[in-house]
């Protein structure tokens, strides 16, 4: 059953509704890891990782659609179960950065980001997805820094970068940008 779900999610878009899909390979793949004694040791070996890989996968699209806060600290838990295992693999950081900041953990979204960001080619659309969440979790905490960023990130990208990213730092430097007016 997990493999008939995670083959049909996969097999579909994330522009698809794959909700029923996405909560049956939860489900199943929760139901596989629950036969060890416990994640961590579940770990230990690499289908398990893979199972693992995908439910998280799963349950952080399932979070990014519904905002579930269930599924997002469950999620956000796999997948620090999953970098403890792979401390570098992209997927799991990403996935913990951005459902850290849903957990209140700022400073670790923001440590996440800049190693996403480091070990991505600039330019990138990994790139640039990293470097607007950072500069997003780093709004509140560092709000000058974050604009001296834009101010030169303007500079060498006038169209401020591809869709959505683009979008969202302009909109970032806009909302920043009239506190360091005049």
């Amino acid at each position: 059953l997990f493999k008939a779900s995670r083959d049909r999610w996969h097999a579909s878009s994330a522009e698809d509704d794959r909700r029923s899909d996405s909560r049956r390979l939860i489900s199943y793949g929760k139901l596989i890891l629950l036969e060890h004694s416990n994640i961590p040791n579940a770990l230990g070996s690499a289908d398990m990782v893979a199972v693992a890989a995908n439910v998280a996968a799963a349950g952080l699209e399932t979070w990014e659609r519904s905002q579930d806060e269930p599924t997002a600290r469950s999620t956000w838990r796999l997948y620090g179960h999953l970098l403890d295992v792979h401390p570098r693999n992209q997927q799991f950081l990403r996935g913990r950065a951005i459902l850290a900041a849903s957990q209140g953990e700022t400073s670790e979204a923001i440590r996440f980001w800049r190693i996403l960001m480091t070990g991505t080619s600039t330019g990138s659309e990994a790139w640039f997805e990293a470097r607007t969440r950072l500069l997003e979790n780093m709004e509140q905490t560092d709000p000058a820094h974050v604009w001296n960023v834009l101010e030169q990130h303007q500079v060498l990208y006038p169209e401020w970068g591809p869709p959505p990213w683009g979008q969202r730092l302009r909109a970032l430097a806009l909302r920043l940008g009239s506190s360091h007016q005049g």
